[in-house]
């Protein structure tokens, strides 16, 4: 934005410019070339002024020694109040000589007048050229504080020669009356000079005229366009119709805008805007018009890429909350296993070993941890998470894949699952693979909407210089068509109504970050075949897992603080801590919990705490009880894995986690552990 136009040097410039002794016959031109005091001119200027910046309303204003003079008012009224002329919109245009943008004026701290008195919040000044002199501005502007485009400033700029080109018309026209030929032909010759696409045409809407930067756009020679019926050349967009011309003719309009398409030799086409407007140019008693095309193709473009950026956001913001509400319900249910888990075992426990009723209280316990395990799956797969990479036999991973993605695969699609007979180790972080597996599969179930045949296969093989992991997963569908083949990768790139285009760029970028590779290994045309590629783990062992310290009542334990917001689960994991020879001391919440510390502080050896609780966390919890006692056992239950943003004291060696729900063993044996690490 310019500087104000009050301060010393502008005045300096200001005072110079009123001085230039062409001013007057300036003035005197451009009032007599545009119709003053009679402002029909004007009115069509201010009024195409509007539509090219698709602003709300526009004003001619003049300015000499004694003030501003306001004339052709379209959709405004004209200022009636005393203007400082030094504090103005059209001063700043003057001193410019270029076309003047405010966003907001509300914000701006330069104070202008005049688009205070027009009561704009944004606004825009062309100065407008007579004989070479700046006489004025043409203001136009919004009544809300709506921030100007990139297109506009150069629009408006194009513009301005436009109106400079048509000013000097006028007066040669108003000088020496009307001359068919070398009037049109010297019209025609300042026209060519202007760098944004322009065609005359002639009332039947016949071209008559096209300069050289329109030819190109168009892709045709000047000759193909001359002649042509202009709605030939430049179309309407489907379903809309092209009246304005008819208006024009009429006089009920005197310029209009639109968008429309350009259409070449070819057959191709070029997304356009065009600005048309009357010529007072008489050829033959009738009248000429003048249309300026822009290229929007461009703008069309990056508005398409915004959108598609725009629904990448949305998907993720709904991802997110679908992860919270995923987190939220695994919490929930999780609790509700984790009690239905305790009870069963300490049921099993109870009966003896040739009651058939302990066969029924095992098969609780076995159904509960395998619904404990699909929750954990899904959580896993919606859940953002920071990467974790192990090291799994991907047999078992795709065996428990094969329990959560058929959930998602209609009956109609028949899953087959081939796995080799030896362990396969793959390092990964494993809900990123599930999740990069399930776009695979999801795409193989929408190239199927009638039912098929889908088969995830597990093999190892020789691959360039050494060994790798292959996962194919093939669907029996009409395969890609050759015309998708190039474009296949290509992030946000899609074919279905709904989808994201970003399922293979992630998979890829997946496979990819893991040292692998993802291949589309099938013909165009044909039942498509995508392998997911994974470096090869040095076979190992399984560690041998020690088996859990008997839980017996001879086994004592010591005091534990128990701390579980859920009543059900805080009962039930009382039972089996106390039958496994702890003394346990119960609290409902966090800050419970620390008044009974305070009252226990000796005799307490170690807590067990949710992680999820109203009041206060889990995390808080224990961070505020190692102000106490800095090496103090810890088991922390939750619904969900360990998270590098956990507090420091959930991440130490005195701190364990136990995923919900868990058996009677596993909560002993991991509560023994840690009691273990604080000897």
């Amino acid at each position: 934005m310019p500087s104000k136009s009050s301060s010393p040097s502008a005045a300096l410039r200001r005072a110079a410019l009123l001085a230039d002794p062409r001013r007057p016959a300036a003035l005197e031109a451009f009032r007599r070339v545009h119709g003053i005091p009679g402002t029909q001119l004007c009115k069509q200027m201010a009024e195409h002024g509007a539509l090219l910046l698709r602003a709300d309303a526009a004003i001619v204003a003049l300015r000499d020694a004694a003030g501003i003079t306001w004339c052709g008012a379209y959709a405004c009224q004209e200022p009636t109040q005393r203007i400082h002329p030094d504090r103005t919109l059209v001063d700043t245009a003057l001193l410019a000589g270029d076309p003047v943008f405010i966003d907001d004026a509300q914000q701006s701290t330069e104070g202008y007048e005049d688009v205070e008195a027009l009561g704009w919040r944004s606004a825009a000044a062309m100065p407008l050229i007579s004989h070479g002199v700046p006489v004025g501005a043409l203001l136009i502007g919004r009544a809300s504080g709506l921030p100007w485009g990139r297109r506009e400033p150069r629009a408006l700029s194009q513009w301005m020669t436009y109106e400079a080109v048509l000013g000097e018309r006028r007066a040669g026209q108003q000088g020496a009356g009307t001359r068919e030929g070398g009037d049109l032909e010297r019209l025609q010759g300042e026209l060519e000079r202007l760098p944004l696409p322009i065609l005359l045409m002639d009332g039947d809407g016949r071209i008559r005229f096209v300069n050289s930067a329109l030819a190109a756009l168009a892709q045709r020679s000047v000759q193909d366009c001359v002649g042509l019926p202009a709605r030939a050349l430049v179309q309407p967009e489907l379903g809309e119709s092209d009246a304005g011309l008819d208006d024009l003719r009429a006089g009920r309009r005197h310029g209009y805008s639109g968008n429309r398409r350009l259409r070449h030799a070819d057959g191709s086409e070029t997304r356009v805007r065009v600005v048309v407007t009357a010529l007072r140019y008489a050829d033959a008693g009738k009248h000429l018009y003048l249309k300026l095309v822009e290229d929007i193709s461009a703008g069309d473009q990056v508005a398409r890429a915004f959108r598609q950026r725009e629904e990448t956001l949305r998907l993720a913001q709904r991802r997110e909350a679908l992860s919270h509400l995923a987190g939220g319900l695994a919490h929930e249910f999780n609790n509700a296993l984790a009690a239905i888990s305790g009870l069963a075992s300490l049921l099993s426990e109870d009966l003896p070993e040739a009651d058939p009723r302990r066969g029924d209280a095992d098969e609780i316990l076995r159904v509960t941890l395998s619904a404990s395990d699909l929750t954990r799956r899904l959580l896993d797969l919606t859940a953002e998470r920071i990467s974790e990479r192990a090291t799994f036999d991907l047999r078992e991973v795709l065996r428990a894949f094969t329990a959560v993605a058929r959930r998602v695969l209609p009956s109609t699609i028949d899953w087959n699952l081939e796995l080799p007979p030896d362990r396969v180790a793959v390092t990964v972080d494993r809900p990123q693979f599930e999740q990069a597996l399930l776009g695979l599969v999801l795409n193989a179930r929408d190239a199927m909407p009638t039912g098929g045949h889908l088969t995830v296969s597990l093999s190892v093989l020789t691959r360039g210089e050494g060994e790798a992991v292959r996962v194919a997963i093939t669907d029996s569908g009409p395969g890609i068509p050759a015309s998708l083949m190039d474009r296949l990768w290509t992030p946000f790139f899609t074919t279905k109504p709904a989808g994201s285009g970003l399922g293979l760029a992630f998979a890829l970028a997946v496979l990819r970050e893991h040292g692998g590779d993802l291949l589309l290994e099938s013909a165009a045309d044909s039942p498509a075949t995508f392998a997911m590629y994974l470096p090869v783990v040095q076979q190992e062992a399984p560690k041998a897992v020690s088996a859990p310290r008997p839980v017996t009542p001879e086994a004592k334990g010591g005091c534990v603080l128990l701390v579980e917001d859920d009543a059900t689960v805080r009962t039930t994991t009382q039972r089996v801590l106390a039958r496994a020879g702890f003394r346990v001391i119960e609290a409902s919440d966090g800050p419970a919990a620390l008044k009974l510390f305070e009252q226990h502080r000796d005799e307490i050896d170690a807590v067990v705490t949710d992680l999820q609780m109203p009041h206060m966390s889990g995390g808080e919890l224990v961070a505020r009880l190692r102000r106490h006692r800095a090496n103090l056992p810890v088991v922390v239950t939750s619904a969900h894995p360990p998270e590098e943003s956990d507090p420091r004291e959930l991440r130490d060696e005195h701190t364990l986690r136990l995923r919900k729900p868990f058996t009677v063993a596993t909560l002993v044996g991991t509560l023994r552990e840690a009691l273990d690490r604080g000897d």
